[in-house]
């Protein structure tokens, strides 16, 4: 059906589904969905919400219920300096339930990592130039789609996060660099408020920039405790077409098959999914551009490895001799003067493959229309796009 959406052949094509459509042809049948919450609420647990595709049921209760119920210990451990809890064993469920239920997730507190850097200029100084919105316009070439009225408006972007944001800041942004005033809808997609933490500089960055280059859509911020499951939660609402993930880990460390599912109802629903691909290439099982190899073996950021996610990845400017950016910045702090040519293979127009050599077993399989006649013996292929991502050269 995937394939069939995305071919204009296809009498399928583009007629995406409703959640509950998708519920309907792929999710549990509605008997089945009420056993498991019956088996739920039996165990003495809350049952939260359920996705619209009837592919998910949110349940909350303390350590001991869950553990008795699901029949696995649950301890914290010490992981990097830090203190965690998870289950020591796998869950079990009733045999009745056995081929409903495909697993469970939130059992840990080992959650995806924003992949935020801090920048602490706010100007151009010699080589190095931090660009605002207008450079952005500039760089890409969006100025005449803006001219043509083609700046979002009648659009919907959300943005998931793990940490409440100040609207305060995202004002402020919007203030500084002349953009419209335009406030996100903010969507706490259920549980407790996570409050403001360390996740707070990544939802003030991709609420800013997600507006900045989109400055009349309506953006929405679906926010919890946890940004793997604010882009479920996001899928089920289906408030908006795109969905902008800034969050990843290490591959190994998820439940694949699963989280496929859920991407796959997006595709199915007309919803696109970018991840950014993290700044390790293929050691992404290894600290954030830290290591010089891939000391933990050559591996995929999740969620990026999934075929029906875009990697956003990053390039660098090739300026050569070439004269790009004024002596001064604009009234709304541009300073780029034209585009500028990026390295072989990295232009931001087109999708490229990552691949990671040798990658083990060849996990997922390629992209819808892709094919990587190496795969899966020696390579694994990462559908991507490219933005600028040079140190000295980031947003501010």
């Amino acid at each position: 059906m995937l394939a069939g959406q995305q071919n204009p052949s296809s009498p399928l094509y583009r007629q995406w589904l409703a959640p509950e459509q998708f519920g309907d042809r792929f999710g549990l049948s509605p008997a089945d969905h009420s056993k498991v919450v019956a088996w739920l609420t039996s165990q003495g647990l809350a049952v939260n919400a359920s996705g619209r595709g009837r592919n998910w049921i949110a349940f909350s209760g303390d350590a001991g219920q869950v553990s008795r119920a699901l029949k696995t210990p649950i301890d914290r451990f010490q992981v990097g300096g830090e203190t965690h809890y998870a289950n020591t064993i796998d869950p079990s469920v009733p045999e009745a339930l056995a081929d409903v239920i495909g697993g469970f997730i939130g059992l840990d507190d080992f959650h995806l990592q924003p992949f935020v850097r801090r920048v602490s200029p706010e100007y151009n100084s010699g080589s190095s130039h931090y660009l605002a919105p207008a450079d952005l316009a500039t760089i890409y070439d969006v100025g005449p789609l803006y001219q043509a009225g083609i700046d979002g408006t009648g659009q919907n972007i959300a943005v998931v996060g793990e940490s409440a944001v100040p609207i305060t800041d995202i004002r402020s942004f919007r203030t500084r660099f002349g953009l419209p005033a335009n406030d996100p809808k903010m969507v706490l997609y259920g549980g407790a408020d996570p409050g403001y933490n360390s996740a707070q500089i990544e939802g003030d960055l991709d609420l800013q920039w997600a507006g900045a280059v989109a400055p009349n859509a309506t953006i929405y911020y679906i926010y919890g405790s946890s940004a793997i499951t604010a882009i479920a939660a996001a899928v089920s609402l289906n408030v908006a077409p795109v969905i902008t993930v800034s969050y990843g880990g290490c591959e190994i460390g998820w439940r694949l098959n699963y989280w496929r599912t859920i991407a796959q109802q997006a595709n199915a629903q007309g919803i696109t999914i970018l991840n950014s691909s993290g700044d390790s290439g293929a050691a992404g099982c290894d600290p954030q551009g830290d290591m010089p190899f891939a000391a933990a073996g050559r591996m995929v950021d999740f969620p990026a490895v999934l075929p029906e996610i875009t990697a956003v990845g990053g390039t660098q400017f090739a300026e050569g001799t070439g004269t790009y950016w004024a002596s001064a910045n604009s009234s709304n702090l541009g300073s780029a003067l034209s585009y500028i040519r990026k390295p072989p293979g990295t232009s931001p127009a087109r999708r490229d493959w990552v691949r990671v050599a040798a990658a083990p077993a060849c996990s997922m399989p390629n992209p819808y229309g892709r094919t990587d006649p190496a795969c899966p013996t020696t390579t694994r292929a990462t559908c991507r796009t490219s933005r600028s991502a040079r140190p000295d050269m980031m947003p501010t």
